[in-house]
């Protein structure tokens, strides 16, 4: 870890004690809960962890991102904390110190599949397929879900359910609780062992579908129609009535009922 030459000099201390606690337990647990037990004995390649006042557009959390490196020395990782909005954000009222342990484990789980596959994960994983543990082992899914259930009117909860593999120029909390649900849905059909081989398999090389057939017994299209159904009737559960008061004041719910 290196010194902080930021604007929040008395902010800095707290977060930095955070983060050193967080940084074993958050390992400890991911390991856990994906079967990648060899981060008891640290990554692969190179982390440094640097403070700044900075964030990154288009990531899940302000609070940290990821800064990858190649270079002659080969493949390196920085994991950015941002010191200005952890500073700002403890100061509002409605601040839980849980939203802070979740982005990190969010960022962490990414930086760990970064190190596993040598380089950028999103270059080797389907993109659902990293989002959806980084928020699995994140602890965040089940609110994240809940939040966008209750922004959408329950005529279009079919809407929010999709193809897992369709691509986006940016990520929005819809794409984010729809790939952790796909995870979900392979930890209640097949337990957490078919998880921790399904994470192990993909992340190891093998193909999604190759993966999802030897750990589930289903071929690729019986997996997406069942992750769909899965999803739409999850949302089905939560999403408020078409005629909830929240909706009527954004005039046509049809076109502009999801502001994620």
């Amino acid at each position: 870890m290196e010194r902080y030459d930021g604007g929040f000099k008395d902010d800095y201390p707290q977060l930095l004690a955070r983060v050193r606690t967080l940084v074993g337990l958050a390992q400890q647990e991911i390991a856990v809960k994906l079967g990648l037990f060899q981060y008891g004995r640290g990554f692969y390649h190179p982390v440094s962890i640097r403070f700044d006042d900075s964030s990154q557009a288009g990531t899940q959390n302000p609070f940290f991102y990821i800064r990858p490196s190649v270079s002659t020395d080969g493949f390196s990782q920085d994991l950015m904390v941002n010191v200005e909005v952890f500073a700002r954000q403890q100061r509002d009222p409605k601040w839980e110190d849980r939203t802070l342990n979740q982005a990190f484990d969010y960022t962490m789980t990414e930086l760990m599949l970064n190190d596993l596959a040598g380089g950028e994960a999103y270059k080797k994983l389907p993109v659902w397929v990293q989002e959806g543990l980084a928020v699995y082992c994140s602890g965040s899914g089940e609110e994240l879900v809940e939040e966008v259930a209750e922004d959408t009117p329950r005529s279009k909860a079919r809407d929010l359910a999709g193809d897992l593999n369709r691509s986006y120029r940016y990520l929005t909390k819809r794409q984010w609780a729809r790939y952790y649900l796909a995870i979900k849905y392979i930890t209640e059909t097949g337990g957490v062992d078919s998880l921790q081989a399904f994470a192990r398999d993909v992340i190891g090389g093998k193909s999604v579908a190759d993966t999802i057939l030897n750990t589930l017994s289903q071929d690729w299209p019986t997996f997406e129609k069942n992750v769909k159904d899965y999803t739409f009737k999850t949302f089905l559960q939560l999403t408020p009535d078409d005629d909830d008061p929240r909706f009527k004041t954004r005039g046509d719910s049809s076109s502009d009922h999801i502001s994620i």
